[in-house]
């Protein structure tokens, strides 16, 4: 898989991970929000660093 397949892949299960703490943080879950806030930032760091750096081994 290449970086841009793989860091469209991070974006996107970001992208989830952020819905689900939003609709944890709605229903009153401060724990399931913030677990998921959490994974979604951590998410969209990897897919950004993951989108800049290339490789440029494929």
């Amino acid at each position: 898989m290449s970086a841009r397949k793989a860091s469209i892949v991070f974006g996107v299960v970001s992208l989830l991970f952020g819905v689900v703490g939003l609709s944890g943080a709605i229903a009153g879950s401060p724990i399931t929000a913030g677990a998921f806030a959490s994974a979604a930032g951590l998410m969209g760091l990897a897919a950004g660093v993951m989108s800049t750096r290339g490789g440029g081994d494929d």
